[in-house]
């Protein structure tokens, strides 16, 4: 089964300098399963939460060193 098949959502939690810092991407509105693209410029941690079909399975957190260029 793939993984994709058993997430329900992902948030994405951007820099606060973000007009909408927290994004939640769920796979049924997106072309590319819990993708999100934006512009800017500079660099930041960003985090991102894994949320489950099965609520029984804890969330997930990911962090990761984005950098962002002209």
């Amino acid at each position: 089964i793939s993984i994709c098949k058993t997430i329900s959502y992902v948030e994405y939690y951007l820099h606060s300098t973000f007009k909408n810092p927290v994004i939640k991407v769920d796979s049924s509105k997106w072309e590319k399963k819990f993708s999100y693209s934006t512009a800017g410029w500079g660099e930041f941690s960003i985090r991102a939460k894994i949320v489950f079909k099965d609520l029984r399975k804890k969330p997930q957190y990911v962090n990761y060193w984005l950098k962002l260029g002209r």
